[in-house]
């Protein structure tokens, strides 16, 4: 919940065991800027993106 009250999605990748997949529980053969977090997200509304087979 940011600071005006509004409730925000938090989604997280998980693996085949449910465990989540973050920057901090990398396997050890991969480099530790392969992996980020964003967080670049737009409201909807009042932005909205154009009907699709996924946003009726």
């Amino acid at each position: 919940m940011d600071s005006e009250l509004k409730v925000h999605a938090i989604l997280v990748a998980v693996n085949h065991k449910n465990e989540d997949i973050l920057p901090t529980a990398v396997n050890e053969n991969v480099r530790d800027d392969a992996y980020y977090l964003w967080e670049e997200a737009e409201r909807c509304p009042p932005v909205c993106p154009p009907n699709s087979p996924l946003n009726p």
